[in-house]
């Protein structure tokens, strides 16, 4: 039976590789709980959208250890926002709360506070000394929807300042319908 062992070293070998995979692509350094701004230019003058954001160092489990992902996304939930503050501005994409996953992509955390099948708000940071700092961009993924002789819209300024740990009770209930066992069917 050595062809046994041989096969749990190589099965508890591919386990421990997806493990430090998914440590290379969600660095401890970045899950904590902040305070984030969004602002169309400079905040110096007015977020349209301000909140609280918490990225997390492991994917979010049940009480029976399964986790979760959100509606139309591929993995498993690592972050959160609740918005606490927003202005009348009509180009708020973003929702009042939501769940998200997160990775380091390229140097920076990417994430997205809004998605549909056809577009979404996606962020991107870079850690700074008082937390993270980066983009905001809305992204449309529908064929004839933007006038290609239109001004291109720059990227939303993101702020985002360390508050401390990461804290699941700064996080909204998960609603129902959004949230969905990995690896079982969508009701």
């Amino acid at each position: 039976m050595p062809w046994a062992h041989s096969s749990l070293f190589v099965l508890a070998s591919l386990l421990g590789g997806s493990t430090t995979a998914y440590e290379a692509t969600h660095p401890a350094i970045y899950a904590g709980t902040y305070e984030i701004r969004l602002c169309h230019g400079s905040c110096a003058e007015a977020a349209y959208f301000t909140g609280t954001l918490v990225l997390f160092e492991q994917p979010l489990r049940d009480s029976q250890g399964h986790a979760f992902r959100a509606e139309l996304d591929r993995e498993p939930v690592n972050g959160c926002f609740v918005r606490v503050q927003t202005s009348t501005d009509e180009h708020a994409y973003v929702g009042s709360r939501g769940y998200f996953s997160w990775a380091v992509q390229d140097g920076a955390a990417y994430f997205q506070l809004a998605r549909s099948p056809d577009g979404g708000y996606g962020v991107s940071l870079k850690l700074v000394p008082k937390g993270l700092r980066g983009t905001g961009r809305i992204w449309v993924d529908a064929v004839g929807l933007a006038d290609p002789d239109s001004p291109a819209v720059p990227p939303d300024v993101v702020i985002a300042d360390r508050l401390g740990a990461a804290d699941i009770k700064q996080c909204p209930p998960p609603p129902e319908p959004v949230m969905h066992q990995v690896g079982q069917p969508r009701r």
